[in-house]
Formats: C-alpha cells, structure tokens, sequence
C-alpha cells in the first residue's frame, strides 16, 4: 500500500529536483523509514507504520530505472535494465537471507536497525556518483 501510493504521488508531478537527488532522498526516506520501524513491538502498530516506511520503495525503484535510462547507452538499455533487476533481486534475496538468518540468533530490531543501516551505505554511494561539474580532476 504504501509503495503504490508513493508511485502515485512520484509519477503524479513534475519534480524540480534532479533524478540523482529524487534517486538519493527516496534511498534517505526509506533509510528512515527502516529506523523507525525498529522498535516497534506491537503488530497492528508496526503495519501501519510499514505502511508509511514502504512509499519511498516505488521511487527508489523508478528513479533508479530514470537514472539508468539516461547513463545507459540506447543500444545496450535492454541488457543495463536486466543487469540492473538481477542485481536488486540478488540484493533482496541476499538480505531476506541474512535477516533470516540474524533473526535466529537476534530480535526483529536489530534486523531493520541492519536494513536501514545497508540503505544507508547505498545512499553514501550513490552520493559519490556525483560531482559538481567545476570539480578538477581527482588525484
């Protein structure tokens, strides 16, 4: 529910900001969203908190299709878009299994704490993409 409703929201406007930065505040909110999840114990509480956490999962996704359909070039677009779904999947599957697994030594806590945690990290490198264009050559 909430990822559909950030789709509707994302695809609904014209955004001022640019992609890398729509693709990097998505990465944020969901970060955050996973933090606040975590100490949440009560089960109807943490579903609709879940709800709120999830609507920056549809603009993680479709920016990072955007940003992938500008860097890409046209004729290998289909095969960038196939390398780009088999790395998330490979990622989502990764997780599940290392929370599965944390989940059997650990507590629902320390798992999202990890999740927003790894989130994180992928915004700090999908900060370092960019730089501003009067930046010299790096030594």
């Amino acid at each position: 529910l909430g990822s559909a409703a950030g789709a509707l929201v994302y695809g609904s406007r014209s955004w001022s900001w640019s992609v890398p930065a729509q693709y990097r505040a998505a990465l944020a909110a969901m970060a955050v969203g996973l933090l606040v999840l975590a100490p949440i114990e009560h089960l109807f509480v943490f579903a609709l908190v879940s709800i709120l956490a999830g609507v920056p999962m549809s603009t993680v996704l479709a920016s990072q299709s955007v940003l992938i359909a500008g860097i890409a070039p046209r004729a290998s677009l289909a095969e960038c878009f196939t390398w780009s779904s088999t790395s998330l999947l490979v990622g989502v599957s990764a997780g599940i299994a290392a929370g599965g697994m944390m989940l059997e030594y650990g507590s629902p806590t320390q798992v999202l704490l990890l999740a927003s945690a790894t989130t994180a990290i992928g915004l700090g490198i999908a900060g370092m993409r960019e730089r501003p264009s009067n930046a010299g050559p790096t030594r």
